[in-house]
């Protein structure tokens, strides 16, 4: 099995808009300033493998395996905490963000000081790692946008995301019908799993930040043309 990090995010997006006034702001809005906000803990989310003996039946060998899972898992959950701090995450996000919102559009982002004419703030209410039954891991956070007209205050545009993209791409050849191959499955890509530095886990947060930022922009401003 060959390992990478995927330098195109492929990404795994559900959108749902709850507000969208901005066709009435058409040609009112000349400059935005961005926030981003993060949720204080990283998830992380593991099944269970396929394979598992019988209660009561464990072997050496299945108390072995079962140690070392738990030993890369426990790894990995504190490179995350170490690695995915909300400081450090909000900064790259909000840097991201605001880059995408600004290309390709009218608008001008604006510093905290400047003017400006709509007002988003970004929420990031959950962020994580989810690792299958196989061992495969997605990078995965869920995000609330709000946007708001800054002279009446008006809320204009609100949108709720949920953004996933494996973290690894994954060269599997197994036999799911044989237990043997589908455990092995599982203990490679956790071994693989944990390889993955701290940089490699921001950087693919910031490309999903990335992406979710262009894809924002380009959806409110193609709104306010309407």
């Amino acid at each position: 099995m060959t390992r990478y990090l995927v330098p195109l995010v492929s990404m795994f997006g559900l959108m749902a808009c709850g507000v969208n006034e901005l066709p009435q702001y058409r040609g009112q809005i000349h400059s935005a300033t961005v926030e981003t906000r993060v949720a204080d803990l990283a998830e992380l989310d593991v099944a269970d493998s396929p394979v598992a003996p019988v209660p009561g039946t464990e072997t050496p060998s299945d108390l072995a395996n079962a140690a070392s899972e738990d030993y890369i898992l426990s790894a990995f959950a504190q490179r995350m905490q170490r690695s995915l701090s909300p400081d450090t995450l909000a900064s790259a996000m909000g840097e991201t963000f605001a880059d995408d919102l600004a290309r390709g559009t009218a608008w001008r982002i604006t510093g905290p000081r400047d003017a400006f004419d709509l007002r988003v703030l970004a929420e990031v209410e959950g962020y994580g790692v989810s690792v299958d039954e196989l061992g495969r891991a997605s990078v995965y956070f869920r995000m609330k946008t709000s946007a708001w007209f800054e002279s009446t205050g008006a809320l204009v545009y609100q949108t709720w995301q949920n953004h996933e993209a494996p973290l690894m791409t994954y060269y599997g050849y197994y036999d799911p019908t044989d237990p043997a191959d589908v455990a092995a499955e599982r203990a490679v890509n956790l071994i693989e799993l944990g390889q993955v530095s701290g940089a490699e886990l921001r950087a693919r947060v910031a490309d999903m930040a990335s992406e979710a930022g262009a894809k924002l922009a380009r959806q409110m401003v193609d709104d306010s043309r309407m």
